[in-house]
């Protein structure tokens, strides 16, 4: 609208974390899927990525087992 006014479901603003996200992958080269990105978190990812692993998920561990055994028979 040329007065600017949005409606309710828009936001003014992008959110930030999806860019520090893409600047700590492009930094690193490893994928953090999960939020905030704190020291520790990245240090983790850090040596998760030393391990060969590219990207890096943080869950209850049995959720995470079922996501890596899923994600074998995709490859």
């Amino acid at each position: 609208s040329p007065y600017g006014n949005r409606g309710v479901g828009e936001h003014s603003m992008i959110s930030p974390a999806p860019a520090l996200n893409n600047a700590v992958f492009d930094a690193l080269g490893v994928r953090i899927h999960s939020y905030p990105l704190s020291r520790e978190r990245v240090f983790r990812a850090i040596r998760a990525l030393s391990n060969g692993e590219k990207d890096f998920w943080e869950w209850p561990y049995e959720l995470e087992q079922v996501f890596r055994r899923a994600k074998k028979s995709w490859e």
